[in-house]
């Protein structure tokens, strides 16, 4: 069983643990689209007001979004998760390198 309380993640790619209305979600949804980098990630469906839902694990904070990486590490917050797919991207960025603006992009 990975970090994220969820087995067989191992080498499947990631997957981004939101529901259809958060807007958070969202943002890292519109960010993977435009960092060419949604095909890796699969969408799976939370609850954060389960209590048996493995979100809890995934994030102490209990909220979404929730990135698990294929190693089952979990990322949270969307502009960590965004960062991170940044990185990923071999084509665009979203997040620029000069402090001043890298600092703007990461708190909006």
């Amino acid at each position: 069983m990975g970090r994220d309380g969820m087995s067989g993640m191992a080498g499947s790619g990631m997957v981004l643990r939101s529901t259809a209305t958060s807007p958070f979600g969202r943002k890292v949804k519109i960010g993977a689209h435009v960092l060419e980098v949604m095909e890796s990630i699969r969408i799976e469906v939370a609850d954060p007001w389960s209590e048996t839902d493995s979100l809890r694990v995934q994030n102490p904070l209990g909220k979404m979004p929730v990135l698990i990486l294929a190693d089952g590490t979990a990322v949270y917050d969307s502009c960590v998760i965004l960062d991170h797919l940044n990185g990923l991207s071999k084509h665009v960025s979203l997040i620029p390198t000069s402090p001043r603006e890298r600092l703007a992009a990461l708190t909006w």
